[in-house]
């Protein structure tokens, strides 16, 4: 009987275990949807536009140059037509804040500023 207990506490152990790593593989992955994306970014709420996103392009206006971006799962990469210019992990991306890891781990967050014009 106490061996059979200790079958069953094994197998939730290990369930649990599987559903706890199952869970945070997951977490890091998420599909960012690119509707979310879309809009007018500040660093704060009173500073002018830093970037806008559209539908298809990433308009930089401290460059004045307008690129194409690829979102990939939760990975945000800009890229002009030869070159990968930046590439940002997306943290968190809301109706008002939008989160991005730049490649050297630095935490960008950034305001939405109104809605866009496609």
């Amino acid at each position: 009987m106490i061996r059979l207990n200790l079958f069953k506490m094994r197998k939730i152990l290990l369930f649990s275990l599987f559903l706890i790593l199952f869970s945070c593989e997951g977490f890091d992955n998420k599909v960012i949807e690119k509707e979310s994306l879309i809009g007018n970014w500040a660093l704060s709420k009173e500073e002018n536009i830093e970037f806008t996103i559209t539908s298809n392009k990433f308009k930089d206006f401290e460059h004045l140059y307008d690129y194409h971006y690829v979102l990939d799962k939760n990975k945000l990469v800009i890229k002009d037509s030869i070159y990968i210019v930046a590439t940002y992990t997306i943290k968190k991306v809301s109706k008002d804040s939008l989160f991005l890891i730049t490649q050297n781990n630095v935490l960008l967050k950034y305001y939405k500023r109104g809605k866009v014009k496609d």
